[in-house]
């Protein structure tokens, strides 16, 4: 009778544990399911917030490097010869005849003739919004190592400019004595024409 007893026990709770068992086990894989699917959206999480680290540091390079640069750009545009600053680089070529012990003469340039049609001037068309090129005409007069002392100061200046066109002819003010070479051996008094222009 226990046998009897202990088969109807079985008989009535076996399928309730095999009931109980499968929704266990199918309750268990829908909840490892679940896991598993959040554990990939918080690995894409985990992996979004690492990108957007990584593009925060980059920005702040950026930032940096765009801080170092706006200083050199600034710098920059102060040695570009505009409409602006004419005046500037006019004070600082008198500046530099007087250094070099030079008597200098400004007025304004024309554009060389072109290389390639030497009897015919350049004519480019100018670019809305960009500024027509500056050309300054500088005579000088002095001594020739003098005349190489001011080209080499506005080479040096604090612009950026182009020197073109340098002619040099024998100065007026020449005498037998000084017209080739000076007693110290440094060559006589020449008039000397150069172009100065923010075009290269």
């Amino acid at each position: 009778m226990k046998n009897k007893k202990l088969q109807i026990i079985l008989r009535t709770a076996l399928p309730w544990v095999a009931l109980l068992l499968a929704v266990g086990v199918g309750g268990g894989w829908f909840v490892f399911g679940k896991l598993e699917e959040e554990e990939i959206k918080l690995d894409e999480v985990i992996q979004n917030y690492s990108d957007t680290e990584i593009q925060l540091k980059s920005f702040e390079e950026i930032k940096k490097d765009y801080d170092t640069y706006k200083g050199d750009r600034e710098k920059l545009q102060n040695m570009v010869v505009s409409k602006n600053n004419t005046l500037n680089l006019i004070q600082e070529l008198e500046e530099g005849a007087k250094v070099a012990g030079v008597q200098l003469k400004t007025s304004v340039g024309e554009k060389p003739l072109s290389k390639k049609n030497p009897g015919a001037k350049t004519t480019e068309s100018s670019t809305p919004g960009k500024e027509e090129p500056l050309w300054l005409k500088a005579e000088l007069i002095g001594n020739f190592d003098n005349v190489v002392k001011f080209i080499k100061y506005i080479e040096n200046g604090s612009f950026l400019v182009s020197i073109t066109n340098l002619t040099l002819s024998q100065s007026k003010k020449s005498t037998p004595e000084n017209m080739l070479e000076n007693k110290d051996g440094s060559l006589g008094i020449v008039n000397a024409t150069l172009l100065i222009s923010n075009e290269f």
